[in-house]
């Protein structure tokens, strides 16, 4: 199930411009053609439609997992910061903020993550546009995977949709930037961002139909079976998640794929392991305070198989002592954004909310007696033999058990803010069982944030109203 983003052919193939030696005319010069802007007209074909795909996927990709700390660093990390997955080994005051949980609306970190997410989705509209006005030529091979293609582009457009939904406060708009003039969003409720991110992955089964003939189709089948399913958790539709997420294949994985030679690479790998700008968090701070935060999981301390862990010195912040996550120990490695795993995941949940615990409890140790591999059915770390784990006797310490095995097994994989949150809002949990809270490790106390606040950026957005003497603020309200 593997897309990558740098074995297609290029988009724009870019011309150099020839001088002579004998001569040189400025005038020429000034007439020179820029290679680097691309006019409407150079993708107004079967070519350009499809070099508009692979752009798309890879904004998908700098959006979900960007490896470069300067550039912002993706929805995966951001969104685990804010939760318990990852505490701040940095010394920029924006990642602190989304640590402590006390954001503000011009963090440079959030308006740019927001700007990529909605990129991605202008970019798989611009996409669909192309595709279903320049389909290839009947009979030739592009011909027979045109179906995946399409649903595809609806794949990768839900996906920026649900992560919008599942990490900005009520309050959020999704504007339509393929034409000429924008066409500006209203303000929603992230439940209705997430019908809208459902309506994309609906979009995308009815493009792909019951074809999986070709490799790309069979590749994108169980991935939008999997969205479906996230998405109608969110919804607390437990039924129709069940029903989306039945009959995925066990060895199912849409993967994120990254390349030294690309110069992208493993964006965890990086802000972790390499850059140590972020740390591996933990129930117990590391840092100058050594003190209990709160709900927090513990993600080193618990020496959980499934997040193995390592000390390494102190972080990029020398004061905060530095742990790496060992799933991903390479530049290169690539993470699944869906796996057969999230299907079963799917399943027990919805047998946990529909009050078969035995049933939800039954596929949890299924996972633990393994084999069972982590995230991308390629990756090296494989679970075998762990404990099965017994009823704890009450739903609410049931609803905890399943989101700790839950955060454990997925984790550093986009889903722990979004689970968070779905605890509070669906199940009932006060945030100070789910979210760090108390002393905060650099310094004062945790906050009460518990997804992103709308970027100040958003006030270009004329639906919002900012009334005379007040700052904007674009969220309704910051409930879970």
């Amino acid at each position: 199930m593997r897309f990558s983003f740098f074995n297609r052919r290029p988009a724009i193939v870019m011309a150099t411009v020839a001088l002579a030696a004998t001569a040189c005319s400025t005038d020429r010069l000034l007439k020179a053609n820029d290679p680097d802007i691309i006019n409407p007209g150079d993708v107004e074909s079967t070519l350009g439609a499809d070099a508009v795909r692979n752009g798309a996927l890879a904004r998908l990709q700098t959006a979900l997992f960007s490896s470069d700390v300067n550039n912002g660093e993706g929805i995966y990390l951001l969104g685990g910061l804010l939760a318990d997955e990852w505490k701040s080994g940095n010394t920029f005051t924006q990642t602190d903020e989304i640590d402590q949980r006390v954001m503000r609306n011009d963090n440079a970190n959030i308006s740019g993550e927001y700007r990529q997410l909605n990129r991605v989705r202008t970019a798989a509209n611009q996409a669909l546009d192309l595709l279903k006005r320049y389909p290839p030529a009947a009979g030739t091979s592009d011909a027979a995977i045109q179906q995946g293609k399409v649903a595809q582009m609806y794949l990768v457009r839900g996906v920026a949709e649900m992560h919008l939904a599942e990490s900005w406060c009520n309050g959020l708009a999704f504007s339509d930037g393929t034409t000429a003039a924008i066409k500006f969003g209203t303000p929603m409720t992230t439940q209705q961002a997430m019908t809208i991110a459902l309506a994309s992955f609906d979009s995308a089964a009815a493009s792909l139909g019951t074809t999986t003939a070709d490799t790309l189709s069979a590749k994108i089948k169980d991935a939008i079976a999997i969205g479906r399913g996230r998405a109608y958790l969110s919804l607390n539709d437990y039924v129709k998640a069940k029903q989306a997420a039945q009959g995925v294949a066990d060895t199912a994985a849409w993967v994120m794929s990254f390349s030294q030679t690309s110069g992208f690479d493993n964006g965890t790998w990086s802000i972790n392991n390499n850059q140590k700008r972020y740390t591996v968090g933990d129930s117990i701070d590391t840092g100058p305070t050594a003190t209990l935060e709160g709900a927090a999981l513990p993600f080193v301390t618990a020496a959980d198989p499934r997040v193995p862990t390592l000390a390494n010195g102190n972080s990029f912040q020398t004061n905060v002592p530095n742990f790496v996550q060992r799933i991903w120990t390479a530049r290169d490695q690539s993470i699944a954004i869906f796996a057969s795993i999230d299907a079963k995941l799917i399943a027990a949940e919805a047998d946990l909310a529909g009050g078969q615990s035995a049933a939800y409890l039954t596929t949890l140790n299924a996972l633990r007696a393994g084999p069972t591999r982590i995230g991308d059915p390629r990756a090296p770390v494989t679970i075998t033999g762990m404990a099965a784990l017994t009823d704890p006797g009450t739903p609410a310490l049931r609803v905890a058990q399943f989101f700790r095995e839950k955060a454990f097994w997925t984790f550093g994989r986009g889903q722990r803010l979004g689970d968070a949150r779905r605890q509070i809002r669906q199940y009932g949990r006060p945030q100070t069982e789910v979210f760090p809270s108390g002393n905060y490790l650099k310094g004062g106390k945790f906050g009460t944030d518990v997804n992103f606040p709308i970027p100040q950026t958003e006030q270009n957005n004329p639906n919002y109203s900012t009334p005379a003497g007040q700052t904007f603020n674009g969220c309704t309200d910051r409930n879970a």
